[in-house]
């Protein structure tokens, strides 16, 4: 997050409530906020961890389709 200097408690509570809400943030939620806040470590991790924990393996034999895919403009998933 920016350099929090919260003039009053308000923002303070503010700051703690978005820090803690990353947790249940959906996750293009936090990837915009982790673009729009690349200094947010905190946030980055978090998001690091959703997109491991939803990885599957990559099957060397479907690189060349996959990259196929990529050069045709195509979106498939890996």
């Amino acid at each position: 997050m920016k350099s929090l200097k919260p003039n009053c408690k308000s923002e303070l509570i503010l700051h703690m409530d978005v820090k803690r809400s990353f947790t249940i943030m959906p996750k293009a939620e936090l990837r915009a906020y982790v673009l729009q806040n690349p200094e947010d470590n905190e946030a980055f991790y978090e998001l690091s961890d959703r997109i491991k924990a939803n990885a599957r393996p990559l099957n060397p034999d479907e690189l060349p389709a996959i990259l196929q895919s990529k050069c045709e403009g195509g979106a498939q998933k890996i």
